[in-house]
């Protein structure tokens, strides 16, 4: 059943914009709808992605990384590849490319005129340590993870909605490609 929504939802969401408001019109003549339920097509959040990943030539030595930002309405993409700190072990590249990556979000999603507390962020990698710190599950053990963490968590809460999935490093380089 919730695939079958899903795919409605994404349906719906593709639609122009006169159609999806054509089509609020006539879901409000029944007494359940309302156009302001979490699930709502009017179209007015919008569905970012971002996949980030990052390393270090040395653990440490000079680190590096790379994101995707993906606005999942109209496929448009941004890439970025970095050249970070000359010293730093592939944990702080990883969290340092992630923060890169949602300070460029953030710059994108107020350039196009838009609310971050109306968008919803999809963020994957394959980094278990950030993102189960990131997520609570995992606590941050030393400063410099733990001012890391408390900046990628600030971020994440100008977003409307926050999603983290940890994928295979494969579909990391993948998508990345490195």
């Amino acid at each position: 059943m919730t695939r079958r929504i899903e795919r409605l939802i994404a349906e719906i969401q593709a639609l122009p914009e006169s159609e999806r408001a054509d089509l609020n019109r006539q879901l409000a003549r029944f007494s359940w709808w309302s156009p302001d339920a979490p699930v709502s097509v009017s179209g007015a959040d919008e569905d970012f992605l971002i996949v980030f990943d990052g390393g270090s030539r040395g653990n440490p030595g000079a680190g590096y990384g790379s994101f995707l930002l993906v606005r999942q309405r109209d496929g448009v993409e941004q890439r970025r590849r970095l050249e970070l700190g000359p010293q730093m072990t592939s944990n702080e590249a990883e969290y340092d490319t992630l923060i890169a990556a949602l300070e460029e979000l953030s710059r994108w999603i107020a350039a196009s005129g838009l609310e971050a507390g109306r968008a919803s962020v999809e963020v994957r990698g394959d980094s278990q340590l950030v993102l189960r710190q990131v997520g609570g599950q995992w606590r941050a053990r030393n400063a410099r993870m733990t001012e890391r963490r408390d900046r990628v968590k600030a971020i994440l809460g100008r977003f409307g909605r926050v999603r983290l999935i940890e994928q295979p490093r494969g579909e990391s380089v993948r998508l990345l490609g490195h």
